[in-house]
């Protein structure tokens, strides 16, 4: 089988691997100079190369039987063969997340490329594909030089626009619709909120329990690290919410998150603990009591929402007071206007819809000979290496049906 992929990032090169290992003529297509380059990104340079436990819940997409049906084909063991297999060992971390045993993204994309090369695969980095056309004879691919080929089958796996900075792109949703493809409309996940009141925050990074309230129903809680930006809310529990709250938004619906600046503590405890410093205290002034638990640029922000003169001293304040600044404390109320943005964000949820694909070769329905896989797909995980996990997956099965003979 001629074959040609489309997109050098984590799908398309696995599945480049596997169809030369079965014997297909395989050609590689990239838009950017080097392969990889938004893999090398990801895990702030470590890669979370999977997940143990890929479950459907642990997806954002409209067909979950999907999800399920292509670990049931190919799990986590599976993946980790793989990689042995082209000389790239793992190591687990008890949470089930896997890393590369140097812990560095750079490896990954070293073991796939060198593999790339042993197996005889064609690499045209540099080469932006421009059209795929299904023709009499095949599929003609044209690059944006004008040059073309035409293939027996194609893969696209150039994924979707998260992080374009690093060369993402949605022209595979192009690609799909002009080769009859329905789209399930995209958003950002895995991404920052954006709300206000956090400006003079800037910077601090606390570990506390971000609650996610749509349209004033509670939908979820994490405690993780949250980071107080500029423009609203980042860190590990924001991005974890995103996949709620990017959704709510899209559909115009209100957005709150709740932020319990000290889980550890019951509102008793810390009602106590104030009613302590104001007996044995009752010259220290709010700001200084408040900032011996709290950063203090945390500490002026959540008195002035609260409306709390900081200067004045504790003792002097009565227990409306306390207990407005326990309940702020234990539940920090933010309007989340929007997300920050595909720029900012780790994956974009949507994508073709995978009603149209066959589960056990990543075959379009539609087009014989037309394949898919990877971020492009309808299919968005959450964090912890899940959207990897579905990259090796879907290429690894995309891989195995391209070399097959008719």
């Amino acid at each position: 089988m001629n074959v040609a992929i489309i997109g050098g990032g984590a799908s398309g090169m696995v599945a480049a691997i596997v169809a030369a290992r079965a014997g297909a003529k395989v050609t590689l297509y990239e838009a950017q100079e080097a392969l990889g380059k938004k893999l090398l990104a990801t895990g702030n340079g470590r890669c979370n190369i999977a997940h143990r436990t890929v479950a459907p819940s642990r997806f954002v997409t409209d067909n979950s039987a999907f999800v399920e049906s292509l670990f049931v084909r190919i799990d986590s063991a599976s993946i980790e063969a793989f990689f042995a297999s082209i000389g790239l060992l793992w190591v687990w971390h008890e949470e089930g997340k896997a890393f590369p045993i140097t812990y560095e993204a750079k490896s990954v994309v070293k073991a796939l490329s060198l593999a790339l090369q042993e197996v005889g695969v064609t690499v045209q980095l540099g080469q932006a594909v421009q059209t795929i056309v299904d023709t009499p004879k095949g599929y003609s691919v044209r690059t944006v030089d004008g040059s073309s080929a035409t293939y027996t089958r194609v893969l696209i796996a150039t994924g979707l626009d998260a992080a374009p900075q690093l060369g993402a792109t949605q022209e595979a949703l192009a690609w799909a619709k002009a080769l009859g493809h329905s789209v399930v409309p995209t958003y950002p996940i895995l991404v920052p909120l954006e709300c206000a009141h956090t400006a003079t925050m800037q910077g601090v990074r606390m570990r506390m329990e971000a609650t996610l309230f749509i349209d004033n129903q509670k939908i979820t809680s994490y405690i993780d690290d949250v980071l107080f930006t500029a423009y609203g809310l980042s860190g590990l529990a924001i991005l974890d919410l995103s996949r709620y709250a990017s959704a709510a938004l899209a559909q115009s619906k209100r957005v709150k998150v709740t932020l319990d600046l000290l889980p550890s503590w019951s509102k008793n405890g810390l009602t106590q603990h104030f009613e302590s410093a104001q007996k044995e205290f009752p010259k220290r002034d709010w700001l200084a009591v408040l900032s011996l638990l709290l950063p203090q640029k945390v500490a002026k922000e959540l008195l002035k929402t609260l409306s709390i003169d900081g200067a004045l001293p504790c003792g002097k304040e009565d227990a409306r007071t306390l207990k407005r600044l326990v309940e702020g404390i234990k539940g920090w109320k933010f309007e989340i206007t929007a997300t920050h943005g595909a720029k900012h964000a780790e994956a974009m949820a949507g994508g073709i819809d995978t009603a149209s694909i066959e589960v056990a070769s990543m075959e379009s329905r539609l087009k014989k000979g037309l394949f898919f896989a990877g971020e492009a797909l309808d299919v968005a995980g959450d964090r912890g290496g899940f959207n990897l996990a579905f990259a090796w997956a879907s290429g690894m099965v995309a891989g195995q049906a391209l070399a097959l003979k008719d």
